[in-house]
């Protein structure tokens, strides 16, 4: 639980204050380098 709580502030940081800022922002942010090998497997259980 104490682990999911630690989360919630990240996202909100990452998505909600992001969004407010600046549009653009927030799609900066969620660019990814390209993934090889096993970094896709990791990717998707993010």
């Amino acid at each position: 639980m104490n682990a999911f709580l630690t989360v919630i502030p990240i996202i909100l940081i990452r998505y909600g204050l992001l969004s407010i800022i600046n549009k653009e922002a927030l799609k900066r942010a969620g660019f990814f380098a390209p993934l090889i090998g096993r970094e896709k497997v990791v990717f998707w259980i993010y």
